[in-house]
């Protein structure tokens, strides 16, 4: 018989896309019924229903993750989460191997707490003072690697499992999209630039908001723009949305990843501070995809130079693209 394993992966959408090679590759070398996912409330979709997902909320303790990965009989735990309460869960569960990281001394404290917590650790690098040496998906991957006792895996593309990616190149001729969002105006950007990025757009483009969002960006766009206004609470119909698109503008959160798994060429917005660390490990996975950095807001021109950097990002993405359909 198979082991069985479990994954704790409570953490947000992005995150969460970007674990799905590696829980891929488990799939493939145990079978999907042997694998069960933990995750956070709305993302059991990414996973269809195979593997299994538990969806755990925020109000439910450690002792409730054991008892899931318990009742699923997993002999071992993959913690992906870097969350106390998924390393405590972990545990507490009767799972003999529980494998996990290990941030050593870039964060000592937690390095102590992950000793107590974890029977088997990979080192990290953890800190925005240094660079990232390896994308999120590869140290997932490493990860299991490392439990499977094998020296590489090979995890492949972001996927969500119930749905078909689309396999050809996406037509330029396509609405582009845009996702809104306020993390946009993070480093004292004024609502300005979100309504200058939107003035821009061609009259076609989709514009993305997330529902909890949706009133503000309501109040704020023009009548013209508001019957573009894209707003799913189902997490599989925005995926799908967002596949319709020629390629995707959006600061960085987990609609660039989703657009990954779909195939979707993206302009990826990065705040400037700490982009040694953060571009190298969560900038889109094996889709084509341009980055721009975003600096703390000084002034009008600051709003102007970094609208023309993206302009010019989504004209090189679009000679890309159109070049791979040729």
């Amino acid at each position: 018989m198979a082991e069985k394993v479990a994954i704790v992966r409570l953490d947000a959408l992005g995150d969460t896309l970007l674990s799905t090679p590696a829980v891929d590759a488990l799939c493939r070398e145990l079978g999907p019924e042997n694998v069960m996912v933990l995750v956070s409330p709305g993302l059991g979709s990414i996973f269809g229903t195979s593997p299994t997902s538990c969806e755990i909320g925020p109000e439910q303790s450690a002792e409730e993750i054991a008892q899931a990965i318990d009742e699923f009989g997993a002999e071992t735990v993959y913690v992906f989460s870097e969350k106390k309460r998924a390393l405590r869960g972990a545990h507490l569960s009767r799972a003999g191997e529980r494998i996990g990281f290990d941030p050593g001394w870039t964060q000592p404290l937690r390095s102590l707490e992950v000793k107590r917590y974890l029977t088997v650790r990979f080192p990290i690098v953890n800190s925005l003072d240094s660079s990232s040496r390896y994308h999120e998906v590869e140290r997932y991957c490493r990860l299991v690697a490392k439990g499977l006792s094998k020296k590489s895996l090979n995890g492949g593309r972001l996927k969500f499992f119930g749905m078909e990616r689309p396999t050809e190149v996406p037509k330029m001729s396509a609405p582009m999209g845009f996702q809104w969002a306020e993390k946009w105006l993070q480093g004292g950007w004024p609502e300005e630039l979100l309504l200058t990025l939107v003035e821009r757009l061609p009259a076609d483009a989709k514009i993305f908001v997330s529902p909890s969002e949706r009133g503000r960006a309501w109040e704020l766009l023009p009548d013209s723009r508001r019957e573009k206004l894209v707003c799913e609470a189902s997490l599989t119909d925005y995926a799908r949305e967002v596949a319709s698109c020629s390629y995707l503008v959006s600061i960085d959160t987990g609609a660039v990843h989703v657009a990954a798994a779909m195939g979707v060429p993206v302009v990826d917005v990065f705040p400037q501070d700490g982009a040694h660390h953060t571009v190298p490990r969560w900038r889109p996975w094996m889709t084509p995809h341009r980055v721009v950095l975003k600096p703390t807001y000084e002034n009008e021109q600051s709003l102007r130079t970094l609208v023309q950097k993206i302009a010019a990002a989504e004209s090189d993405l679009t000679r890309i693209v159109e070049g791979l359909a040729s």
